[in-house]
């Protein structure tokens, strides 16, 4: 994900934690991108999906910012290749 056009960047992560913050600055105005891979509970409630799960917050800070999205999941450290389609509710990876 990144804004269509021209634009410049930081990445940081906040302090102490796995959070990555990419601000993207472009000539209409800032978009915010907030990544991160929550810790699941151990035990016997932990699920699989709770293992892999990216959560991915998009916010416009200011001004309006068209985006680009481009996914092309990469398994078995690139040696496999991605599903071809949708394969939940939750989206297509």
């Amino acid at each position: 994900m990144r804004p269509s056009g021209e634009f410049d960047s930081t990445a940081d992560y906040l302090p102490q934690t796995n959070i990555l913050v990419t601000r993207f600055r472009t000539r209409d105005g800032i978009l915010k991108l907030t990544d991160f891979m929550p810790v699941p509970p151990t035990g016997p409630e932990e699920t699989e999906e709770a293992r892999h799960t990216l959560i991915r917050i998009v916010e416009v800070e200011r001004g309006a910012v068209d985006v680009e999205i481009l996914c092309t999941p990469r398994f078995d450290y690139a040696r496999a290749d991605g599903p071809q389609g949708p394969t939940s509710a939750r989206g297509p990876y």
